[in-house]
């Protein structure tokens, strides 16, 4: 199924019948009487799509909704029936209501949802006369999925009877309906339909039993949902932790963190702080206490920022302290430009080399190294000088740098000519510090030479005579290819001394 009942009576809630789990434990709790075969069970309750809600009243406290509609008034509706009307119409409809009204809809316009919501409530009637209505079709595995809602046992023994392919829709069903029963049913099931119950399982998360659900996935060789995994760190903290200390579930190539370990700090973070604050302080130094401390700061900025803006400030480590500088400027950068241009600045003077950051380990006979990204700075950054290029170019350029090609200025200042080479030519061509002027006309000189525009290439190539001889060579030669004697002419007008006309003549075999 595209679309499992999780939202089987969510237009009946908008009525202010029913919601979650009480919906589906209406659907699945309370059948009519329908024909059984030997060996079936009681139904079982369904799953929760929740895994945490507030207390709800009990159904028998909830005052009784009937639907004022009629077969005949729904079936007239241009376009089909509404979600919500039909759901509270199948609360009280007969079988044979159902039945004549799935005549009249299969025809027409359908949507999984309501073909979902029509199987369900039919089944949980009369499920043989659902699967008689569409016996041999393409639709045959609605009511087959829908049966296993309501009584999972019987509707794998009819389905055995039946057939493999009507196996694999009621074992999709019970993955997806009730976990718990696959849990203690699985080695029933053909191996075939345990693959395919589990795939059910996976679907939805189980916010009732994570721990059994994770444990179960993991023993057959599964990923759970990721919602189960945030359940369980809501239920028992240090069980979540634990859990994802041991289990990989996806690897991030960015992280020496699992993403499983991500997900329970973010989980715990925003919704237990003070349980995450107690597993950071027991936690030994390394990458994994980073991201605790991390998803620690990231909790207090929501909650309080002028603390998180005083705990960046007080941060000693450069790496972390650029981290925080970045997590609080993408939360102002489009509200405060002032502050995002002073975080900005503290970040680039905390840790100049922010955007190139390398990890160095030295050990006997050699060094390692290894470039880091540090979450948030380059979105940061990259942000801010969308909005204000020409004063965090300034900024970096105050900032002392070991690389005059890798350093923040260089690397702000490729991005700014990558995004707008005319605002950026415009602001180079303005300044007089010759750093500036260096780096900013050999971007432009390579963007123009890039593009096809050598005159102009060519003229931003002497602007120093570090350029010169690094780029009017190549420039000249490329454009001779396509107009032999354009270099000659443009030498010849150039304010090039003479002596440094002759030796790009050389090199070019230019005729003089």
């Amino acid at each position: 199924m595209k679309k499992s009942s999780t939202l089987l009576l969510a237009g009946v809630c908008s009525a202010g019948l029913l919601t979650g789990l009480s919906a589906r434990r209406l659907v699945v709790g309370n059948p009519a009487p329908v024909p059984v075969l030997s060996g079936s069970s009681p139904p079982v309750s369904g799953r929760s799509p929740a895994t945490t809600a507030p207390a709800r009243p009990a159904l028998q406290d909830i005052p009784p909704q009937r639907s004022a509609d009629s077969l005949e008034s729904l079936t007239a509706i241009e376009g089909g029936a509404p979600y919500q009307r039909l759901a509270l119409w199948l609360m009280d409809a007969s079988p044979r209501d159902i039945a004549a009204y799935w005549e009249i809809y299969r025809k027409g316009q359908r949507t999984d949802d309501l073909t979902d919501l029509i199987f369900l409530h039919w089944t949980r009637l009369d499920p043989l006369s659902a699967i008689a209505a569409v016996a041999g079709g393409d639709d045959e595995k609605y009511p087959w999925w829908a049966w296993s809602c309501h009584d999972p046992r019987a509707a794998l023994a009819a389905a055995t009877a039946a057939g493999s392919e009507c196996v694999g829709h009621v074992a999709w069903g019970i993955g997806e309906f009730h976990p718990q029963w696959l849990r203690l049913h699985a080695r029933e099931l053909p191996d075939f339909a345990r693959i395919i119950a589990m795939d059910g399982m996976v679907k939805w998360h189980d916010g009732e039993n994570p721990a059994d659900s994770l444990r179960f996935l993991q023993e057959n060789s599964r990923s759970p949902q990721p919602g189960t995994l945030k359940a369980l760190a809501r239920q028992d903290p240090w069980a979540a932790f634990e859990w994802a200390k041991q289990n990989t579930v996806i690897n991030d190539p960015f992280s020496d963190v699992p993403q499983s370990m991500q997900l329970v700090l973010q989980t715990l973070s925003e919704e237990r702080p003070e349980d995450l604050q107690r597993l950071a302080a027991q936690t030994p130094s390394g990458e994994l206490k980073l991201q605790m401390e991390s998803a620690l700061f990231a909790h207090l900025l929501k909650t309080d920022p002028a603390a998180a803006l005083e705990q960046a400030r007080s941060t000693i480590v450069p790496r972390i302290a650029a981290e925080r500088y970045a997590a609080i400027g993408l939360d102002t950068v489009r509200t405060d430009p002032a502050l995002a241009l002073d975080l900005a600045k503290n970040l680039l003077t905390a840790c100049p080399d922010a955007l190139d950051h390398l990890s160095t380990i030295v050990f006997p006979g050699g060094i390692s190294s290894h470039e880091v990204t540090i979450p948030g700075v380059s979105e940061f950054l990259t942000t801010l000088l969308e909005r204000q290029p020409a004063e965090l170019l300034e900024a970096a350029h105050r900032l002392p740098t070991t690389s005059q090609e890798t350093g923040a200025f260089s690397l702000l200042s490729t991005r700014w000519a990558s995004s707008d080479l005319p605002g950026y030519t415009a602001w180079v061509d303005k300044q007089t510090d010759p750093t500036v002027r260096e780096t900013g006309g050999a971007l432009i000189s390579h963007s123009l030479s890039a593009s096809g525009n050598f005159p102009e290439a060519a003229d931003w190539a002497i602007i120093t005579p570090a350029l010169q001889d690094k780029l009017l060579p190549d420039i000249l030669s490329k454009w001779q290819a396509s107009d032999p004697e354009a270099p000659r002419r443009w030498l010849d007008s150039s304010r090039l001394p003479p002596h440094r006309k002759a030796l790009v003549q050389y090199y070019l075999d230019l005729p003089r």
